[in-house]
């Protein structure tokens, strides 16, 4: 085997006869990176929401929370005040209630995750159940 120290090119020759079995290897031919063309740049990777979307949705979040708690808290002191005298809460107003803390469970999960769509979903489930406990209460 013989390899030209100028070209790079190898060839060889076989043992009995000291023929050259191949004329040689063509020069790597190199190409300049300067001259291909540059591949388009990759579209960015879908961004999540900005730093100012999620502090809008967790203000929001917030007074949304409160209002929920505060209207828990009345629907369970007369819960407690009707079950003293014998009697239980509507029905249709503990389901409500339920529904409610589900939706705001799901919502606020939805926020930790920054899914900003389906925060704003259950946020607003949250919300008209809220409005019908706040009437019921006269609120």
């Amino acid at each position: 085997m013989h390899v030209d120290a100028t070209t790079g090119a190898v060839s060889m020759s076989s043992k009995k006869g000291g023929k050259n079995l191949a004329a040689g290897n063509p020069t790597p031919s190199r190409q300049d990176t300067s001259q291909t063309a540059a591949a388009p740049p990759t579209p960015p990777a879908p961004a999540g929401p900005s730093p100012e979307e999620i502090t809008k949705m967790e203000d929001s979040a917030d007074k949304l929370n409160i209002r929920a708690q505060t209207a828990s808290q009345s629907i369970d002191t007369l819960r407690h005040q009707q079950q003293a005298a014998g009697y239980d809460i509507r029905s249709d107003v503990a389901a409500s209630q339920q529904r409610m803390q589900l939706y705001m469970a799901k919502g606020n999960d939805a926020l930790k995750a920054q899914d900003l769509k389906n925060a704003q979903k259950y946020f607003d489930m949250a919300e008209a159940e809220l409005t019908k406990l706040e009437k019921f209460l006269g609120h």
